[in-house]
């Protein structure tokens, strides 16, 4: 529990978990065991919030109440992998939540799915309101995050005019009940790409992607292959895996679970092929990598070598005071992002 707090306490906050029931929940939880029922209680309750705004004709306080729903049963399954039943309850209910917010959102959040490969890719498509045909942003979670998680940072992008699809792709969110995580996770990338190509209100030559920690690894790749893409993001993404023995035994687990593998050395073994030798080289569209000096999972080296074998203009940004993708300075990079992207695609 100490190891999950210390790496994601700033992730909290910035995905919309008040302080005071953070505070609330810490004091009451003892042990590792009890970490998602508290979660689940406190979800539940604002849940009821939702419901309550709902019948009374209050759409706006009822959006903030279910997204704040389905943020503490994401974070109340979301390192939860000694008890799969409880952490697949948790994934279903931050589903469903969201599911009940997204059409009293501002903009709205229209359910989509994505053809892949004989079945779909779950979205969320959130368009600015600009009234014509403009840029869109693919947004990409990182290993233990999903697409509902993404709302946030979504709201700073279309504040700026840009539209926004997040997914979740192989491994991600609801998806990794039907497919794991793959170093081909571009194909699913270029899904998207198709699917935006025929939305009338999005202007398919104007579309970047952005990912935030493993995400933020799977935007590089992305762009390397997908060159319809015309920017790319990576926020606290990684070059490789190679510090795989360095990993916390909390992240091996996460990862295992990402890759859908039974024990560490399969997961390991299936490591290797997430690296960006030989691919950073081949992207064409500009590149914005922006890491925290402070990061303890993925170290500031990866960003500096993506960087350096980036052969489109690339913008390096690494933040002194920044931890894991620089959650405990969201309105420094967010912003950053927001602004470059809107600069870019102009």
């Amino acid at each position: 529990m100490s190891e999950t707090l210390g790496h994601w306490r700033p992730r909290f906050w910035v995905s919309g978990i008040d302080p005071n029931d953070l505070e609330i929940l810490l004091s009451s939880i003892t042990d590792w065991n009890d970490w998602y029922i508290a979660w689940a209680q406190m979800g539940k309750a604002h849940e009821e919030l939702g419901d309550e705004a709902v019948a009374n004709g209050h759409i706006v306080t009822a959006a903030e109440a279910y997204v704040r729903a389905a943020m503490y049963y994401h974070f109340g399954q979301f390192m939860f992998f000694h008890q799969p039943a409880r952490k697949e309850e948790g994934v279903r209910r931050r589903v469903e939540l969201y599911r009940k917010a997204a059409p009293y959102l501002s903009p709205p959040a229209t359910e989509v799915q994505i053809p892949f490969e004989g079945g779909f890719i779950p979205g969320y498509l959130r368009l600015a309101n600009s009234g014509e045909q403009g840029p869109c942003v693919i947004m990409l979670p990182g290993a233990d995050s999903a697409k509902e998680q993404l709302y946030a940072f979504e709201n700073v992008l279309l504040a700026r005019g840009l539209s926004t699809l997040g997914i979740d792709g192989p491994g991600q969110g609801i998806t990794r009940y039907t497919m794991s995580m793959r170093p081909d996770y571009d194909k699913a990338v270029t899904a998207a790409v198709d699917f935006l190509s025929g939305v009338p209100s999005v202007d398919s030559s104007r579309l970047a992607v952005c990912g935030t920690s493993f995400g933020g690894h799977l935007a590089v790749r992305s762009a390397a292959a997908e060159t319809r893409l015309k920017a790319s993001v990576t926020v606290g993404g990684f070059y490789d895996l190679s510090g795989w023995e360095g990993f916390s035994d909390l992240m091996k687990n996460n990862l295992t679970f990402l890759f859908g593998k039974s024990d560490w050395s399969e997961a390991a073994e299936f490591a290797k092929g997430f690296t960006l030798e030989g691919l950073v080289g081949r992207v064409k569209c500009p590149l914005l990598v922006i890491h925290g000096k402070k990061d303890r999972i993925f170290p500031t080296e990866g960003a500096y070598r993506i960087a350096q074998e980036a052969t489109s203009p690339v913008t390096l940004k690494v933040f002194e005071e920044g931890n894991h993708v620089c959650n405990n300075i969201p309105y420094r990079y967010r912003p950053l992002v927001a602004d470059w992207i809107k600069d870019t695609l102009k």
